[in-house]
């Protein structure tokens, strides 16, 4: 049974709703993928808030709470976050099999094989689950850290939402283009599977590093935080132009990508400085700011400056509640070693 809440603990909703929203919000307008200029359509807006809300807020929800109930940690986050990405990008929005687009670009051809965007499809498996699951979790831990290890889905909203989150990605199936094969669809979901399986079964502390292992510095871990999409973008950039083989951008896009963030997860779950551990999560955010900042300028993204500026005003907020918890009570130790508490596991 759960211990009880400090006094006057936030309601269980506002972290309910912060972490809905922070999804997409990351995910979708701070990358201008969903540009911030449709408020000018209200109902258009709405309409793509609603699936939005359907989709990443939903899988939001449901990782982080299957991740609470099986008391695991980061490693689990990560790959239920990478079998959101394959079920979004490959079942609900079909860019995995995409043969054309301003969306995937020159990854519609480089890497194409077997009517799938190889490269293409392992960039935005991991970009997902960083950037729509994992680091909105982080954030909502650092946030409100009372609820941190604690169910915010009570009784029958959980299959709800699960089945929120299955409705909206087949009514999305119905609507883009590039339908797979019946293959690639099978195989989306077998791959999905098999990655909640290992989510499921992996030790809660297999990405944990070791108590009294080296600590990177501040600097350091906000390097680790920024270094995905750069890395993936530049790889995969460079392996198009160059005609590299494709195992060969691929291998470089989960070294220089992907390992800088698992090293950042691995000791953030030893902070007991929570302000250290927003270094990590702040150069994930930040990168995403360069890029609004960038699509402004270019006039890609209008209203993209906008979001970016309360990107940062996001990150000061939840630095000024870190000190403010701080000032109350004290850090809590082992705050951030995964949805749930692992000090001492």
């Amino acid at each position: 049974m759960d211990a009880p809440l400090p006094f006057r603990a936030t309601p269980r909703w506002r972290p309910t709703l912060v972490l809905a929203v922070l999804s997409p919000f990351l995910a979708e307008y701070l990358t201008g993928s969903t540009p911030i200029a449709l408020l000018l359509n209200p109902f258009a807006f709405l309409i793509s808030a609603a699936f939005l809300a359907g989709l990443y807020g939903a899988g939001v929800l449901l990782v982080r709470e299957l991740t609470v109930r099986w008391h695991r940690g980061w490693e689990s986050v990560l790959l239920l976050g990478s079998a959101y990405g394959i079920l979004e990008e490959g079942v609900a929005v079909h860019t995995f099999f995409a043969t054309g687009g301003a969306t995937v670009g020159v990854f519609a051809t480089y890497g194409h094989f077997l009517g799938t965007n190889w490269v293409w499809a392992v960039g935005l498996a991991g970009f997902h689950g960083i950037y729509s699951i994992a680091l909105p979790i982080l954030l909502v831990s650092l946030w409100y850290p009372e609820w941190r290890d604690r169910p915010l889905l009570e009784g029958r909203r959980l299959p709800v939402a699960g089945l929120i989150f299955c409705a909206t990605n087949l009514l999305l199936s119905l609507f883009y283009p590039y339908a797979p094969s019946a293959l690639g669809f099978v195989g989306c979901f077998l791959v999905a599977g098999a990655l909640g399986l290992l989510a499921w079964k992996l030790p809660r502390d297999l990405l944990l590093a070791a108590a009294g292992s080296w600590v990177p510095s501040r600097p350091t871990l906000l390097l680790f935080g920024a270094a995905y999409l750069p890395a993936w973008l530049f790889v995969g950039g460079v392996g198009a132009a160059a005609h590299w083989p494709v195992p060969v951008t691929i291998t470089l896009v989960l070294l220089l990508a992907e390992v800088p963030v698992l090293l950042g997860f691995r000791y953030v779950g030893r902070l007991d400085d929570p302000e250290r551990a927003l270094f990590f999560a702040g150069g994930a955010v930040l990168t995403l700011v360069g890029w609004a900042v960038l699509l402004e300028l270019i006039g890609y993204a209008l209203g993209s400056v906008a979001v970016a500026l309360v990107a940062i005003l996001l990150l000061r907020h939840v630095r000024n509640r870190l000190r403010a918890t701080a000032r109350a009570s004290g850090p809590p130790p082992g705050v951030l070693a995964g949805p749930t508490s692992l000090a001492g596991s």
